[in-house]
């Protein structure tokens, strides 16, 4: 793809600039007033014009006017998406995340490189019975002679060490998920979190893939 950068005064450009991985992020209320702050900031910097912008999850478009001969809009562009970048870690997006996901991690599975790569500035939340499961699935890998006692136990503090927000999902509504998807109630508590939250998921299961897809959650892959 070719660049051209103009600095003809009055030039109007059209672009559209998209969250990492197309992220759903934009229009949370604390990313909007990050945005206005941000356009307000370096319009004050950089005098131009905005003739038109609309955001949507994802990604945004705009239409600017350049009125100042010396200044590129790639200098504009640049000075723009560096704010929301910084300060985006301050307002970092909540993820729900799976158990399958803190296990991966803890045993240093091939997928942790992904996990950490998605997830990476995020705020990880979970049902309260997080630590429940987590304790289920090492026993039941210990069962089945594929860790030692001790290993598990080594996994077990490894996902305490994860910071990880436990919140209450709302059991009935988890209950109706469980029934309209034939799921087990444990696997719905996760898909209610996101739904209610209105978090993106992050899951190694294809089912449970499919189903935050039909609850039109969005999934981190």
């Amino acid at each position: 793809m070719r660049y051209r950068r103009s600095t003809t005064p009055g030039t109007t450009y059209f672009f559209a600039v998209f969250t990492y991985r197309q992220r759903a992020m934009l229009c949370e209320p604390d990313t909007v007033a990050l945005l206005r702050e941000a356009f307000a900031t370096v319009k004050q910097r950089h005098p131009f014009r905005i003739d038109a912008a609309v955001s949507l999850p994802d990604h945004l478009h705009a239409i600017w006017a350049l009125p100042v001969p010396h200044l590129s809009i790639f200098r504009k562009g640049i000075a723009f998406l560096d704010f929301p970048s910084m300060s985006c870690t301050i307002v970092s997006m909540n993820v729900v995340a799976d158990t399958n996901i803190f296990l991966a991690s803890a045993l240093d599975e091939p997928e942790k490189q992904q996990i950490i790569e998605l997830t990476v500035g995020s705020h990880i939340v979970a049902p309260a019975i997080l630590p429940y499961e987590i304790g289920n699935a090492l026993t039941a890998l210990v069962k089945r002679h594929r860790l030692s006692a001790e290993e598990a136990k080594a996994a077990f503090q490894s996902t305490r060490n994860i910071p990880v927000k436990l919140i209450h999902p709302d059991i009935p509504q988890s209950l109706e998920i469980a029934f309209q998807f034939n799921l087990y109630a444990y696997d719905a508590y996760f898909l209610q979190c996101a739904q209610s939250f209105k978090c993106p998921f992050i899951t190694l299961d294809r089912r449970a893939k499919e189903v935050a897809k039909a609850l039109n959650i969005v999934v981190l892959e």
